[in-house]
């Protein structure tokens, strides 16, 4: 269950939740001074996207 750029940043979970515009996963980082600590990551696909953001 991993993406391009946040696969490199994250260890992506299970997913806890799914909404309208994505879904959310708990996520370990695997980097840095966070290294370990556990998160959740909301996650929304390119498709959902109406508008550049900026």
């Amino acid at each position: 269950m991993q993406r391009s750029g946040m696969g490199r940043k994250y260890e992506l979970k299970e997913e806890v939740r799914r909404g309208h515009f994505g879904y959310t996963c708990s996520t370990k980082f695997k980097k840095g001074e966070l290294k370990g600590q556990q998160v959740a990551v909301k996650v929304i696909p390119k498709a959902k996207y109406r508008d550049e953001i900026y």
